[in-house]
């Protein structure tokens, strides 16, 4: 029985490892859909982006949808004042 064990518990991990880090497979998916969106960049990256051009701390993150797909980063400068950052879903330009 031990080796099965040793299999049972390295076939466990190997899952595990695989549904943490995602899939080969699931990642050329994730790719067709932005392109089919428009959308290139993450809400991760959009919020950097937000946070880097104004030095503020980021406080939610939206996709508005159409034409031209944008986020919209809401970031708290100065830790007093909410300000409003667009950001280009296509291309990653600060709008304003």
């Amino acid at each position: 029985m031990p080796n099965w064990s040793a299999r049972y518990v390295a076939a466990t991990f190997l899952v595990l490892g695989m549904l943490v880090s995602g899939t080969p497979s699931a990642a050329p998916t994730r790719l067709a859909q932005a392109d089919s969106t428009g959308v290139q960049i993450s809400r991760e990256r959009a919020a950097a982006l937000a946070a880097s051009r104004t030095g503020g701390r980021v406080l939610d993150v939206r996709l508005q949808r159409g034409a031209r797909p944008v986020y919209r980063v809401k970031v708290l400068v100065s830790g007093e004042r909410v300000r409003t950052v667009r950001v280009d879903a296509a291309t990653g330009a600060v709008l304003d």
